[in-house]
């Protein structure tokens, strides 16, 4: 199951925070996926990192970072 946590998207970038449960632990993975002008439409990840759950200080400053760095 993955739940999205936070989420920004620009006219090019869409990043997204999620915490999703891969083989029994919950972990939190920061994704960077390309998007299409004029269209709703998102491409798979050309960046993706996960955190284990005592990360979450680490995963949401790579989620700005990521902001930062694709959305500016």
């Amino acid at each position: 199951m993955t739940v999205t946590i936070k989420q920004h998207k620009t006219d090019d970038y869409y990043v997204t925070l999620e915490i999703e449960n891969r083989y029994g632990d919950n972990i939190y993975v920061v994704q960077v996926c390309p998007c299409y002008k004029n269209s709703d439409l998102c491409g798979y990840p050309i960046k993706e990192i996960s955190y284990p759950s005592t990360e979450k200080q680490k995963a949401l400053a790579t989620y700005r970072r990521y902001i930062k760095r694709y959305c500016s």
